[in-house]
């Protein structure tokens, strides 16, 4: 019973999303649309298992978002092991956009 519960209640915070929380993010260098929406959905899925009263400070969103990123950095470094020529070595840098 108590796994159904929690399953019911992933399920319904899958409707929630806060990928526009990373409005605030301006990616370094030349990230693609696909690490892009990758960051989002990495940085939204964290923040709703972290923080699911959709709470949290400017501290613990920097961690979520470096965490992300990292996350996605090791997706591009399987890809460029894979297949070098398709997928340049690059890193993922982002910096903080003034909030107002």
């Amino acid at each position: 019973m108590v796994s159904d519960y929690f399953a019911e209640l992933m399920h319904e915070m899958r409707k929630d999303t806060y990928a526009n929380k990373t409005r605030f993010v301006e990616f370094s260098e030349n990230p693609t649309i696909r690490d892009e929406r990758a960051v989002m959905k990495i940085t939204s899925g964290l923040i709703k298992l972290l923080f699911p009263n959709g709470e949290w400070d400017n501290e613990e969103f920097k961690v979520i978002i470096d965490l992300a990123l990292e996350y996605r950095q090791r997706v591009r470094e399987r890809l460029h092991i894979l297949s070098s020529g398709e997928y340049p070595k690059e890193k993922l840098t982002y910096r903080d956009r003034k909030r107002g």
